[in-house]
């Protein structure tokens, strides 16, 4: 008779398999990092402070957000209500990764703005509908992520925020949390 091993370990291996075989290969052929330096992410994030300050507070500066006008978008076809709900940030949990810095990046990144911005300190009526930690997820941490891959990879923002969308699924596998 077989050994049998746990789902759990044939769930893993078949992740391990996929990984190796194809998101990988596609990160090598497309040059994303194989190794990031954590340790300088928060400074990094830091030097964004006056472009991310001027996003919460300036209004035409916030039209200019792909991230922003894409989430206003969504307001106007579902409504705020069903926009904020725990159903559409599941299904939105792609567009609040920072691409390839994958979740170690997104932790920097959160921290490092929930210093710099404590939500307390954030005007709601420059940000409705969304509130506070809204904002951080779905505009801020994007918009860092698109200016730290800009720095990174030397291109202009929509090649950018390509990026950022396409090596998603890679920057979760490659460096979780």
């Amino acid at each position: 008779m077989g050994r049998k091993a746990p789902l759990e370990a044939f769930v893993a291996l078949c992740q391990r398999h996929r990984f190796e075989s194809q998101i990988l290969p596609e990160a090598e052929s497309k040059g994303w990092p194989k190794e990031i330096e954590f340790d300088k992410l928060e400074k990094r994030v830091r030097k964004l402070k006056r472009d991310l300050k001027a996003l919460i507070t300036d209004e035409e500066v916030r039209r200019h957000s792909k991230f922003w006008m894409e989430v206003m978008t969504e307001v106007k076809a579902k409504g705020t209500r069903a926009m904020t709900g725990v159903r559409n940030q599941f299904a939105n949990f792609d567009k609040m990764q920072p691409g390839y810095y994958g979740e170690q990046g997104s932790v920097i990144i959160q921290h490092t703005l929930f210093d710099m911005f404590p939500p307390a300190t954030i005007n709601l009526n420059d940000i409705k509908p969304l509130n506070a930690n809204e904002f951080m997820q779905r505009i801020l941490v994007p918009e860092v992520a698109k200016s730290l891959i800009m720095e990174d990879q030397n291109v202009a923002p929509a090649k950018a925020i390509k990026i950022l969308r396409e090596s998603t699924t890679y920057g979760v596998a490659m460096f979780p949390e």
